[in-house]
């Protein structure tokens, strides 16, 4: 299947999806390793719920406004892509690096992001909210006015990351950890 094959069958909507994940369980061990390459691609509103993307290059692709609940992302790169207004509730994220993405006003309700690094994201306005993101990093990440309410959070998922005082935390979070500072700028 070629890449504009494939995003004409994700582009037809559930049914597409559901092809596309069976299509990827079908098929032989050489093809699962191969590296796709989405880069550049317009995605956005699609309702793309349930799609697994495993080894994948998703630089600069569009993802606004799209239905991405319970996506799977596993072993990928993700660089300056738009995920705002997406929703994302109940996506899970392995070991995937994702980099100077936005996620303005996006859902991440009850997402799972483990051995994942979000690097130079901005989360303003993103609800994670019953997130897992015990084993995740956000690193030099905007998290202004993000609500983590409910989510699972360590001190080893913040490094040099910015909040405001609208930034909710959970219940007993301490967000005075070393690598998580409130943003001088928004106060």
């Amino acid at each position: 299947m070629t890449i504009q094959e494939a995003v004409e069958l994700l582009r037809t909507g559930p049914q597409g999806v559901r092809e596309w994940n069976r299509w990827r369980r079908s098929s032989s061990i050489d093809v699962l390793r191969l590296n796709l390459d989405f880069a550049d691609l317009d995605l956005s509103r699609l309702n793309l719920s349930g799609l697994s993307l495993h080894r994948s290059n998703l630089d600069r692709v569009s993802f606004r406004a799209a239905n991405l609940s319970h996506m799977r992302i596993f072993g990928s790169r993700l660089t300056y892509c738009s995920f705002d207004r997406a929703n994302l509730s109940e996506i899970r994220i392995v070991r995937s690096q994702l980099d100077a993405c936005s996620f303005r006003r996006a859902s991440l309700a009850g997402a799972t992001i483990t051995h994942s690094q979000f690097q130079g994201c901005d989360l303003a306005a993103a609800s994670l909210r019953g997130a897992n993101l015990a084993h995740g990093i956000l690193r030099e990440s905007a998290l202004h006015r993000v609500d983590f309410r409910g989510a699972t959070l360590s001190a080893s998922t913040f490094y040099a990351s910015f909040f405001d005082e609208r930034t909710r935390w959970p219940a007993g979070f301490a967000p005075s950890l070393p690598g998580l500072e409130i943003d001088p700028k928004r106060q």
